[in-house]
């Protein structure tokens, strides 16, 4: 089997002696002018900016919440502590119609039903995210507001 794509330590040449595919795309298309290139955007394989290692200890907790999930217990004390705030209703998730609950089938039921704790989750974590960036946000410290930037854009992320 021909491979399409080559890496630049592999060989040229196929196993019978023949050029490879690498090769012979080479021949086939010529390197475009950059100008072309900006025309279809940044190149999606390049990093202009890695991202920041998290701290160990937060990798150790978050590994394991991952893998495990938290107990029932853990899971509605965080969701008490942090309500949605009266003033961001739509961080609550919609309601279903009492009549279209009634047309539908016991699994769609089911589904709804954890599709709505997901979304309460979500929601509750959201909040809990606001409360640190209140306070960033009411700092006139321009080092806070630099990190403040970082936390708002980790919480567009969470909402996507």
């Amino acid at each position: 089997m021909n491979r399409i794509c080559q890496t630049e330590n592999s060989p040229q040449r196929n196993q019978r002696g023949k050029p490879g595919r690498a090769k012979q795309l080479q021949r086939k298309y010529r390197k475009l002018p950059k100008n072309t290139l900006l025309y279809w955007g940044a190149d999606p394989t390049a990093h202009a900016n890695p991202p920041e290692d998290i701290h160990g200890e937060l990798v150790v907790r978050w590994s394991t919440y991952l893998k495990k999930g938290l107990t029932k217990e853990q899971r509605a004390d965080i969701m008490d502590k942090y309500p949605v705030p009266e003033n961001c209703s739509s961080l609550k998730p919609p309601a279903l119609n009492m009549e279209v609950n009634a047309c539908l089938n016991e699994k769609t039921i089911r589904q709804d039903k954890f599709l709505i704790s997901l979304q309460e989750q979500i929601g509750c974590s959201l909040s809990a995210l606001a409360r640190p960036m209140n306070k960033l946000i009411e700092s006139p410290h321009k080092e806070e507001t630099k990190r403040h930037n970082r936390r708002s854009s980790g919480c567009l992320t969470a909402t996507v």
